[in-house]
C-alpha cells in the first residue's frame, strides 16, 4: 500500500512530492531504539526526496525513481520483520508472565495470521516487480507462520506459541544479516539502474513529435 499509494500521486504537486517528510516509523515510536531501522530508511527517502524536488528536470527524476522504488520496499520489509520479531517477544512475554487482557490465541489472531496474509498477497500478480521479489524474500516468514497455526503440530496453544518463539530466533540471522545486504545491493542495483531510465527519458524528450 505504501508503494502503491506513493506512485500513484508522485510528481502530482508541491505537497504529495514531499510525501517522505510526512512520514513516521510504523512499528515504535519515534525516537526509541525499536524505531532505529525506520528512522534511517525514511531519512533516505526523505534525501532521495529533496534532491528530486530541488532539481526540477523530468530525466533527473527518472534516475531517482529506482531509488525512491527500493527504499519503499525496504520500509515494508522493516516493517513486517519488526511485526514478526515483536510478536515473538509478546508471545514469550505472556507466556512466562501472563496477560489478563490478552491471550496467546488472541496475539495470533491479531498479529501472527495478518502477517501470514501480508506476507502472501506481496507475490499476487497485481504488485509491481520489486514488491513481488519482497514476496520471494519473505517466504520464510509465511513458514513460520503456517508452522504454528492450528492443526499442524497441537491445539495447545502455548506449544504453539513457544515453536513460534523458537523459529523466530533461529531465523534472527536471516532478518538480520541476510536482509540488511539484501537491501544494500537492492540499493547498488537501484543506483545503476537508475541511468537506464533516465536515458529511456532522455530519448522521449528528443523524440520529435
Amino acid at each position: 500500500r505504501i508503494l502503491l499509494f506513493s506512485n500513484n500521486n508522485n510528481n502530482n504537486n508541491t505537497q504529495q512530492k514531499l510525501w517522505w517528510h510526512r512520514q513516521e516509523p510504523l512499528c515504535a515510536d519515534p525516537g526509541t531504539l525499536l524505531a532505529i531501522p525506520e528512522t534511517i530508511t525514511i531519512w533516505l527517502g526523505r534525501q532521495i526526496e529533496t534532491l528530486s524536488t530541488t532539481i526540477f528536470i523530468q530525466v533527473w527524476h527518472s534516475y531517482l525513481w529506482p531509488l525512491h522504488n527500493v527504499t519503499l520496499v525496504i520500509w515494508m520489509a522493516i516493517v513486517i520483520v519488526l511485526s514478526l520479531l515483536t510478536t515473538a517477544f509478546v508471545l514469550l512475554q505472556t507466556m512466562l508472565l501472563g496477560n489478563k487482557h490478552r491471550r496467546l490465541e488472541d496475539i495470533f489472531n491479531e498479529e501472527v495470521l495478518p502477517c501470514q496474509r501480508v506476507c502472501e498477497s506481496l507475490v499476487k500478480p497485481h504488485q509491481p516487480i520489486t514488491v513481488r521479489l519482497l514476496g520471494l524474500i519473505c517466504i520464510p516468514a509465511v513458514k513460520l507462520c503456517q508452522y504454528t497455526q492450528s492443526n499442524n503440530y497441537t491445539k495447545n496453544v502455548t506449544i504453539q506459541a513457544g515453536i513460534y518463539v523458537l523459529l523466530s530466533f533461529l531465523s534472527f540471522w536471516y532478518w538480520t544479516c541476510c536482509l540488511i545486504w539484501i537491501a544494500f545491493l537492492a540499493l547498488c542495483f537501484a543506483f545503476n539502474v537508475g541511468w537506464c531510465f533516465a536515458i529511456i527519458q532522455l530519448a522521449q524528450n528528443l523524440t520529435p513529435l
